[in-house]
């Protein structure tokens, strides 16, 4: 296997030019995208929710990624043999288009070989990496009709952490990079493009420094998850290119996700190891307390679809011929199944939207989801979780006109993330879900009778929000929702 390389003389102490004590640049080239949403190590275009945040945090472990090389090619030892580092994480959307991330790694441990006979010290035992701060700004998205989902983010390094352990740059760097997603079938596909501006520090020969990174992943599933992501360091100094493949699992577990990956080094360049494998956890919701339903309080009960059967009265009996048979008796089977109805689907996949045929109950002026609605709630997270080709869904919370326009549209946003709280609770990927209140503004019906107050007073699925009002004025059921 071809590991990290850096490049040196000819193996013998009096040719190895001296280097400083420990070189001051961050190691660490693996940055797990903080949101997560579609990726683990990359970005995809998509934001969270807004109010939305998720917490993580990873245990890593990088085999030689800092290995010292003749310039023959052949290996004269490791700076850096085995390095374990925690990756902490947290993100939180307070817009539904903007990210603010931070990240914090730490090296607990870290060895290496003993080339002080050459001239070189070895990096301190332990240590703090640098922090992280980004800014993710979503431009273009797929649920308004956009062809792919595409973000800007700026990330900044800041030198807070040890030098000895090489875990900082001497100075800030910067993380500009674009980064888009779409489904291609059950597949996402993402990709991002950066660039990584840090000053340069000398290692034997070569110099690290700027460098474009590139990458690209394919994921599938929803609540189980595979990836495959690729990803490339190309140097703009004198250190070779770096590349490796890695495979990520996620597995779901309500508003809790275990992840994994790991995989090979391909490539010589500082960073990037000859393998590396991470184990995490992540939690992720809305910041707002009670988005869980809250105590059941009485709320008036759907109107019911009542089937009428009709009832057969039973036929005259007649004599029949003595030496007749006698005619078989009627059975109701068959008069049962031609008079009773069958069950008609609770969600129906629609080109616009999720149908759902019940209705969604909250406590008064409150976004505590009722008991009577975790039934149908609990189907609707099990559709989505059996189709992953589906779009991001918009959950829109809608009230009538009656009290304040800011009020009820606060009140409707705030009912629609606590239905995608539910859903994620559920084991629904938060990425696939973002809600979106719209107050009184779209109403399908007149607010001044009772019943079409209480037909705008809603919760809908909407595939392509662009075509909301379009597709609300189409609906002939109850509440706009059939």
């Amino acid at each position: 296997m071809i590991i990290v390389t850096l490049f040196a003389p000819p193996v013998s102490a009096q040719t190895l030019p001296p280097l400083p004590p420990v070189p001051v640049f961050a190691l660490e080239r693996l940055e797990l995208d903080p949101s997560a949403l579609g990726s683990l190590a990359l970005g995809t275009g998509m934001t969270l929710s807004r109010g939305e945040y998720r917490l993580a945090a990873g245990i890593h472990l990088e085999r030689d990624p800092l290995v010292l090389y003749t310039t023959d090619g052949q290996r004269f030892g490791s700076v850096v043999h085995d390095r374990w580092t925690m990756h902490l994480s947290a993100v939180f959307a307070p817009h539904e288009r903007v990210e603010i991330g931070f990240q914090l790694p730490y090296v607990p441990r870290q060895a290496g070989d003993d080339l002080s006979a050459a001239g070189y010290s070895q990096p301190a035992g332990a240590g703090v990496g640098a922090p992280l701060a980004s800014v993710r700004v979503g431009l273009l998205r797929r649920d308004e009709e956009a062809p792919l989902d595409v973000a800007g983010e700026i990330g900044v390094g800041i030198p807070l952490a040890s030098a000895s352990a090489l875990g900082r740059d001497r100075t800030f760097s910067l993380r500009p990079r674009l980064m888009a997603s779409r489904p291609l079938g059950p597949l996402l596909a993402s990709a991002e493009a950066g660039i990584l501006l840090r000053p340069s520090a000398q290692l034997a020969t070569d110099r690290v420094g700027n460098q474009v990174d590139a990458g690209a992943s394919l994921a599938l599933g929803d609540k189980l998850r595979g990836e495959l992501i690729g990803r490339a360091a190309i140097p703009l100094t004198s250190t070779p290119l770096g590349f490796e493949v890695l495979g990520a699992a996620r597995y779901r577990l309500g508003a809790a996700e275990l992840f994994g990956l790991g995989g090979p080094g391909l490539n010589r360049n500082p960073g990037t190891p000859a393998w590396r494998v991470l184990f995490g956890i992540s939690l992720s919701g809305f910041l707002r307390e009670r988005l869980r339903p809250g105590p059941v309080v009485p709320a008036p009960a759907p109107l019911a679809r009542i089937v009428t059967v009709a009832t057969v009265p039973p036929p005259e009996p007649t004599r029949a011929p003595e030496l007749a048979p006698s005619p078989p008796e009627p059975t109701l089977t068959p008069l049962l199944a031609s008079v009773v109805p069958k069950e008609k689907p609770r969600v129906i996949i629609g080109r616009q939207k999720l149908e759902i045929r019940e209705r969604i109950f909250f406590a008064s002026d409150k976004a505590d989801i009722l008991r009577p609605s975790f039934s149908i709630l609990d189907h609707l997270a099990k559709v989505i979780l059996d189709h992953p080709e589906l779009p991001p869904i918009v959950v829109e919370g809608h009230t009538d006109d009656r009290g304040l326009g800011a009020h009820n549209r606060k009140l409707s946003q705030e009912r629609a993330q606590a239905v995608c709280a539910y859903l994620i609770d559920k084991g629904v990927a938060p990425g696939r879900v973002r809600p979106k209140g719209f107050g009184p503004d779209k109403p399908i019906e007149n607010n001044k009778t009772a019943r079409g107050r209480s037909n705008n007073r809603r919760v809908e699925f909407t595939l392509r929000a662009e075509e909301v009002v379009r597709q609300a004025l189409e609906d002939d059921g109850p509440g706009g929702i059939k």
